[in-house]
């Protein structure tokens, strides 16, 4: 198996990707470092009910009702992580 790169989006199509947009929407609000793919990383596992709500804004996902919480506790999510 080869390691060549078959393709890379150039950096206009980066910054115009709703990857890009999100993460850096992230690192703004919660005031990180950078927007990069690591930072926004250990931050979404650090605070998996801020991340989730987030993701539940940014796609604009349809619903009946407004949640109370996104996740029930935090901690434990992250202790159900292996």
């Amino acid at each position: 198996m080869s390691d060549k790169i078959l393709w890379k989006p150039s950096e206009k199509e980066i910054i115009n990707s709703r990857m890009y947009k999100f993460l850096s929407r992230i690192s703004r609000r919660f005031d990180l470092p950078d927007n990069e793919y690591a930072t926004i990383h250990k931050w979404s596992v650090e605070r998996t009910d801020k991340f989730w709500a987030e993701i539940w804004d940014y796609c604009a996902i349809k619903y009946s009702k407004n949640y109370e919480k996104v996740v029930d506790d935090p901690q434990d999510a992250r202790s159900q992580m292996v």
